[in-house]
């Protein structure tokens, strides 16, 4: 193995050892360099639903994880028990596994909290989930269906 893909290999590696929070704010930073202060505002909004549609749903993600490579997941990666914070204590890798369950369910009981419709709400997860695949975040890549 050469010197440069030992080091992409490490980054990878790195990039596998950051918590979904950690993500997240690596996200919204990159995000307010580029939108309006009102409209940051809405996304940040739709990070912390969708963060709270993932801890809320932790425990399934564990179980889901038991039929996935274990190379997706670092050595130190600690599976949550109920009390815990899942977007704190786990990588990113199945953040796009949620994405159904936070735009067909989640939501709909959570509507008053936020102003984006579904349309937009959709177009903030496609671009979440690409900017995670695309940082070496996640291995999916989510598709809209029609």
């Amino acid at each position: 193995m050469c010197i440069r893909d030992r080091y992409m290999e490490d980054e990878l590696s790195k990039k596998r050892e950051k918590s979904c929070d950690q993500i997240f704010a690596e996200y919204l930073g990159h995000v307010a360099q580029k939108v309006y202060a009102e409209y940051y505002i809405q996304v940040l909004r739709f990070i912390f639903l969708f963060r709270e549609c993932i801890n809320k749903n932790g425990q399934q993600l564990i179980e889901d994880r038991k039929n996935l490579p274990a190379f997706l997941f670092p050595k130190n990666s600690v599976l949550i028990n109920p009390t815990n914070d899942y977007c704190c204590d786990n990588n990113g890798e199945q953040v796009p596994d949620m994405c159904n369950e936070f735009l067909m369910n989640y939501i709909k009981q959570n509507r008053n909290y936020t102003d984006l419709d579904d349309s937009e709400l959709i177009e903030l997860m496609q671009n979440l989930c690409y900017w995670m695949f695309i940082n070496g975040y996640t291995c999916s890549k989510i598709a809209l269906i029609k």
